[in-house]
């Protein structure tokens, strides 16, 4: 979807030199996605569509997974672990 976006002329956007959000951080449009349902029956026919662009910062740090891990949500403040899971396969 970037591809044809930017083939569109919206090039900027996915080079984070470009976008300020009012803050020191800068961002860029990592990924897009599209989805669309079109429903049709007897009585006629609806559509819809939404378009989801996410914003990624440009001095994040590269995080790479590349092999089983573990992750867990954790409640800071209680120190509750809300929810844990493995990825076995990357």
């Amino acid at each position: 979807m970037a591809a044809i976006i930017q083939s569109l002329g919206m090039i900027d956007i996915f080079h984070a030199k470009e976008i300020s959000m009012g803050t020191d951080a800068m961002y860029k449009v990592g990924c897009v996605t599209q989805k669309v349902v079109i429903e049709v029956d007897e009585a006629g026919t609806k559509a819809s569509a939404a378009v989801v662009a996410q914003l990624t910062r440009s001095d994040s740090p590269m995080f790479r997974l590349d092999s089983a891990f573990v992750y867990a949500a954790v409640h800071l403040p209680s120190g509750t672990m809300l929810f844990m899971a493995q990825v076995k396969t990357v």
